[in-house]
């Protein structure tokens, strides 16, 4: 292990990135910075003087020990997991590939070639390029491709981070453009003063992990200028941290569980077009409402309530079991969440699979969907599709009466957008536990419809508009 991999210590940015490959897990959510951020960056690097260090935050780093990489010359490289800083970095290389362009344009390839190499990409054995920073892989490719080329416009941004990184690298581009304008021909020395602060006068505190599942530390932002965490990511994080605090006789694959289904549920949520934080963190309380409990929700910090280690003294085994079980049902939620939020998406309900079954079970969740009022309903539906996911009748019966709750209740009389809310978490979660059968569980909603909107106000209602 090199000196660079000590535990803790601060690097410019050019030290940072020399014999080393960074990667973003694929469980981060995409490139987030958006204009304010680019600002704040570009105005503090503006009034830096010169020869000055100026401190950029922290950046946590896990070795991958056993991936270790060499270059087409035969240089070796350390491939580390960006645990956090991964917004500071993407933008800083972003940043430096714009100033790498522009000194292209002034004639100055010695220079731009030494930023390309330390900070944009090398070439590995086979001739291939070999990124510096590689994104998850909801952006990388378009990160790569797109951003960072030099023989490719920037294409289509079919998701939010794309559209962030695309932004983000026209937003530098006019930056210096505006600066060759006003500069003349001074901009060429100012280029290169200016690229030099980012290389030399950036530091970055750097503090190096020993176990993927020490990531769970990480509760908050270190970046006081980057987007906060959300609840989902912060759920996540708790959950690598208990694995690191387990004690048991075998070691647990549970930090690899939780990982992977972060994956699999971002990659979910963005095929469905669902990939906003707040759909994230409803599908989050979603499945707390229906495996955990209907009432009481606030936010991650019931997650650490219910899973506490001194809840569970002596009985880590059944933790372990607890939070397994957790990860897997948070797995089973997003499918169905994605199914009833999204009900037009190709792959909707792709587990019915008689034709005409799914074709009705997609029509009542699109008539649903048209009334947009989806919410109160979402646990009930995601718990039937949990519990009986194959049963495409019953989860049919149950659409068509939250339509006609919905209709009734908030569209007809106006009511409350909560009106009936708590008695139909209630019957998910009940359901789900089984508590209640299925005609139990459509009784329940049909009586809460009637309870909230009875025939004589739905008739008086009716008369007043003829």
């Amino acid at each position: 292990m090199t000196e660079f991999s000590m535990a803790s210590s601060r690097r410019p940015i050019s030290k940072l990135f020399e014999g080393s490959l960074y990667r973003i897990p694929d469980y981060q959510r995409g490139y987030a910075w958006e204009q304010p951020q680019l600002d704040d960056l570009l105005e503090d690097l503006e009034f830096l003087e010169v020869g000055q260090p100026h401190y950029t935050g922290t950046v946590v780093l896990h070795l991958r020990a056993d991936d270790q990489v060499r270059d087409k010359h035969g240089k070796k490289y350390e491939v580390f997991d960006v645990v956090d800083g991964q917004q500071r970095l993407t933008t800083i290389v972003v940043l430096l590939d714009a100033i790498r362009r522009e000194l292209t344009d002034l004639c100055q390839n010695a220079l731009a070639q030494g930023v390309m190499v330390t900070f944009v990409a090398v070439t590995d054995r086979n001739d291939q390029p070999l990124p510096k920073l590689r994104l998850n892989k909801d952006c990388h490719e378009f990160f790569f491709q797109s951003v960072l080329r030099d023989d490719s416009g920037l294409g289509e941004a079919p998701i939010r981070s794309h559209r962030n990184l695309s932004n983000a690298k026209q937003h530098f581009l006019s930056f210096l453009r505006k600066k060759r304008e006003s500069l003349g021909s001074g901009y060429a020395f100012w280029l290169e003063e200016f690229k030099n602060k980012i290389c030399d006068q950036l530091y970055v505190s750097l503090e190096i992990i020993q176990e993927a599942a020490e990531a769970g530390v990480i509760f908050e932002v270190m970046n006081n200028r980057g987007r906060p965490i959300t609840e989902f990511e912060k759920a996540k994080n708790y959950l690598l941290y208990l694995s690191s605090k387990l004690e048991l006789e075998v070691k647990t694959d549970l930090p690899l569980q939780v990982n992977r289904t972060w994956t699999y549920v971002f990659e979910r949520l963005m095929d469905s077009y669902l990939g906003a934080s707040e759909n994230e963190d409803q599908l989050l309380r979603i499945h707390w409402i229906v495996t955990q409990d209907p009432w009481k929700w606030a936010g991650s910090k019931s997650i650490k309530d219910r899973f506490h280690l001194r809840t569970y003294v002596s009985r880590h085994t059944e933790l372990l079991k607890a939070l397994s079980d957790y990860v897997q049902t948070l797995r089973q939620a997003a499918n169905a969440y994605c199914d009833v939020a999204k009900p037009q998406v190709a792959n909707s309900f792709s587990d019915l699979t008689d034709g005409t079954t799914r074709g009705r079970a997609l029509l009542a969740s699109q008539r649903l969907v048209r009334l947009r009022v989806v919410a109160p309903f979402l646990p009930l539906l995601v718990s039937i599709r949990m519990k009986c996911p194959g049963d495409g009748e019953l989860y049919i019966k149950t659409a068509s009466l939250c339509e006609k709750y919905a209709f009734r209740v908030y569209r007809l009389l106006r009511r409350r957008s909560d009106a009936g809310r708590t008695s139909l978490y209630s019957l998910a979660h009940r359901f789900y536990k089984k508590e209640i059968n299925r005609d139990e569980m459509l009784t329940g909603i049909a009586d809460l419809a009637r309870n909230y909107s009875p025939e004589e106000d739905v008739d008086q209602f009716l008369s007043t508009r003829q």
